[in-house]
């Protein structure tokens, strides 16, 4: 397998590959911002869970206005909206690929909204554990989860969220191997989008079909569906996704040896996420374009591509891109023989990657450092309200008791007037006779 085929299997996610637009992501904040209530914030919340990029959210400021939330709906002992909160967190660690996160804020949930009779939040939650665990190559403990959605999806008819447990389902099969299952679950996606007539999921369920037939080298099919998937794509004006159907058809073009149109198809999906002002994607593209140029031997070419890559990155501070050009970069000079260069460029590789796994440590500790405060905080809350409800069941048992005491002495004042009454009485006949 070339490094082409291990680059673009890379686009190959069970996240929805549609990405939110920044006004979308401001005018969350904008109506977290005039909430006042626990339970306008946590309609906040809950919009941003059905909305169709929760899963991309990666925005630390979104993850520190959950945070206050949680912590607030645990102070005011209000369980559903503390709940809401731990289910935006989710999305948010698992957007950011922190699965482990993720996953914790999940099992706190467990089967509390299921209780609650909230089917919809539990749907989520459980899709959300479902994504997680795949996330982690746990396919089958995944697929377990999916069926729980199968088992959820006649109780919430009407629901257009349901149709996404397909594409769980589908990507869960295929990784079992189970291939054939794997298309016919992403064949009913597609109907199932189309039902709908939501172009976000359309283009989506058309481009997982495609992804799995280019796995395949069913080159035909995937480039049939890579381009119903852009066409779904334009209509909801979705650029990132149009140009991850254009870097798909590129790819098809270069594996049937057409690098003419495999290039200018590259360039096609690079002028898209150019348009799109994104600059991960904007670097992705980029990337593509230069590894292509690697692959087919015009490593003059691929200078270009890496070094306007460099360029972005470091002006926007992306460390996880410069790194990873970084390592191209050595490879490059490697092929063109300037060993010097070469070993530059491999240690500044070596020292971002160094920096960056340091950064998540720290960030990793942080975190858990704040889970853990919401933790003692949520067992201190629990230890208050049992001791308040021991409190009020020691005097419920006190008024119990002396209620009981009271019963018995009436019984036995009653009791003792009777017999008092009647020996009176036999008293009397006695002196009468």
């Amino acid at each position: 397998m070339s490094k082409l085929t291990l680059l673009f299997i890379g686009l190959i996610t069970i996240q929805c590959t549609v990405l939110s637009q920044q006004d979308q992501i401001d005018s969350f904040h904008q109506k977290f911002e005039k909430a006042k209530t626990l339970e306008e914030k946590a309609e906040v919340s809950l919009s941003f869970i059905n909305s169709d990029f929760s899963y991309q959210v990666m925005d630390t400021f979104f993850m520190s206005r959950h945070q206050r939330l949680l912590r607030e709906g645990v102070e005011g002992k209000n369980r559903q909206v503390a709940n809401v909160a731990r289910l935006s967190l989710a999305m948010n660690y698992l957007a950011a690929q922190r699965v482990d996160e993720s996953i914790a804020f999940l099992e706190r949930i467990g089967h509390q909204f299921y209780e609650d009779g909230d089917l919809r939040n539990h749907y989520h939650t459980v899709q959300t554990f479902a994504k997680a665990l795949m996330m982690k190559g746990a396919y089958a403990e995944g697929f377990e989860k999916v069926k729980v959605l199968e088992e959820l999806k006649p109780k919430l008819k009407n629901w257009n969220n349901t149709v996404l447990s397909n594409e769980l389902k589908g990507y869960a099969l295929l990784n079992l191997g189970k291939q054939k299952e794997a298309e016919e679950c992403y064949k009913i996606y597609i109907k199932d989008a189309q039902r709908i007539q939501k172009n976000v999921i359309i283009a989506n369920a058309y481009a997982r079909l495609g992804e799995l037939y280019q796995n395949s080298e069913r080159y035909d099919e995937a480039e049939e569906n890579f381009i119903k998937s852009a066409e779904a794509a334009l209509k909801s004006g979705l650029e990132t996704q149009v140009g991850s159907a254009k870097t798909s058809l590129a790819i098809i073009e270069y594996y049937r040896g057409n690098y003419e149109s495999a290039e200018s198809l590259f360039k096609e999906a690079f002028e898209v996420q150019k348009n799109s002002g994104k600059n991960l994607s904007i670097c992705d593209a980029l990337f593509n374009l230069g590894v292509f140029y690697f692959e087919k031997g015009d490593l003059r070419k691929a200078v270009t591509p890496f070094e306007e890559i460099l360029r972005i990155a470091r002006a926007n501070k992306l460390d996880e891109k410069e790194m990873e050009v970084m390592l191209e970069f050595a490879h490059l000079y490697d092929q063109l023989g300037d060993k010097k260069k070469s070993i530059e460029h491999y240690e500044r590789y070596i020292e971002l990657k160094d920096k960056i796994q340091a950064r998540e440590v720290g960030e990793s500790d942080s975190f858990y450092s704040d889970y853990a405060s919401i933790s003692i905080f949520e067992q201190k809350k629990e230890t208050e309200r049992l001791q308040e409800e021991l409190k009020n069941q020691d005097e419920r048992l006190n008024t119990m008791f002396y209620s009981f005491l009271s019963a018995i002495l009436f019984v036995c004042v009653l009791v003792g007037s009777l017999m008092f009454y009647f020996y009176r009485k036999k008293l009397n006949s006695i002196s009468e006779g």
